[in-house]
């Protein structure tokens, strides 16, 4: 029984450990796709500039 009891504990360890790098790596995922979405709004802003440059040169 007492074997069972210990079994049980180490696995509910093990998934805690589990389900906290999942949460870490879920974090991580986030602040690269946060990045990203500001990189993309970065270059939608350089893009319109460049757009309205360009047909300055238009003939």
């Amino acid at each position: 029984m007492q074997r069972n009891v210990d079994d049980t504990a180490a696995s509910t360890a093990e998934i805690a450990v589990n389900v906290t790098a999942i949460a870490d790596a879920a974090r991580a995922s986030k602040a690269t796709i946060d990045a990203s979405h500001t990189s993309v709004a970065d270059l939608a802003g350089l893009s319109a500039d460049l757009r309205r440059t360009v047909q300055h040169f238009r003939y």
